[in-house]
């Protein structure tokens, strides 16, 4: 792939939480289910940051064409009363709230920025994925999630950050080495001991979040995760 294309797949998974290809997996879906306007919408966010993106201009043509279908029919005939064009436009205009309405939820599920802590967990995350995940932020097993499921952006998610607190536990102890000083040694003691328990609590609740099926970006060690390319 071209260093350009790198650069806006990555760009993309930074502002909707999720690679172009999990987000192109979401547009067929709609397709096959015959969510139209959720299909433009995917694919319209996609284009903006990779146009040739496989099939994609083939399919929001598509979903377009479908979407303006019924309206066409409902031009073309030609009732004979006043009656069934009444019922026909109102079943319409429901239709177009139900799917407005659908929309903004999909859209705010599978292509926000920023995720609330308490939402509901992520869709379509297995149990070993969850397991995998929380069991990367217990010291350097944090590489098991990173090997054993290179394919999930979950695990690659939970087993960066796990790697990251790991190595910051592990630069901790050879702080203690500097104990014996006699004044410095006690400010190195006490700034350890704070600093380890700090930790442990952010361990803690990072297991928990990842065991559910969440994904919490935590300050700073987000940021240094994504440094990791694996």
């Amino acid at each position: 792939m071209e260093q350009g294309n790198q650069d806006a797949a990555q760009k993309f998974k930074e502002v909707n939480g999720m690679s172009i290809e999990e987000a192109y997996g979401h547009v067929k879906e709609w397709h096959e289910a015959g969510q139209y306007a959720n299909v433009i919408d995917g694919c319209e966010e996609i284009m903006r940051y990779d146009q040739n993106y496989q099939d994609i201009q083939t399919i929001i043509a598509d979903a377009k064409n479908k979407q303006t279908a019924p309206e066409k029919i409902k031009t073309e005939s030609t009732p004979t009363s006043s009656e069934p064009v009444e019922t026909i436009e109102t079943a319409a205009q429901q239709t177009t709230e139900e799917i407005s309405e659908e929309q903004q939820n999909k859209i705010k599920d599978d292509f926000s920025v920023e995720k609330d802590p308490n939402e509901p967990k992520e869709p379509k995350v297995t149990t070993d994925e969850k397991a995998l995940a929380a069991i990367g932020y217990i010291g350097f097993l944090a590489i098991l999630p990173l090997l054993m499921k290179k394919s999930s952006d979950y695990c690659q998610f939970h087993g960066k950050q796990g790697l990251v607190l790991a190595i910051i536990f592990f630069l901790y102890k050879y702080l203690a080495i500097l104990d014996f000083l006699p004044v410095v040694g006690t400010v190195i003691a006490i700034i350890l001991h704070f600093g380890l328990a700090i930790e442990l609590c952010i361990i803690i609740f990072a297991i928990i979040r990842a065991s559910t099926g969440a994904r919490w970006k935590i300050p700073g060690i987000y940021a240094m995760s994504q440094k990791f390319k694996f």
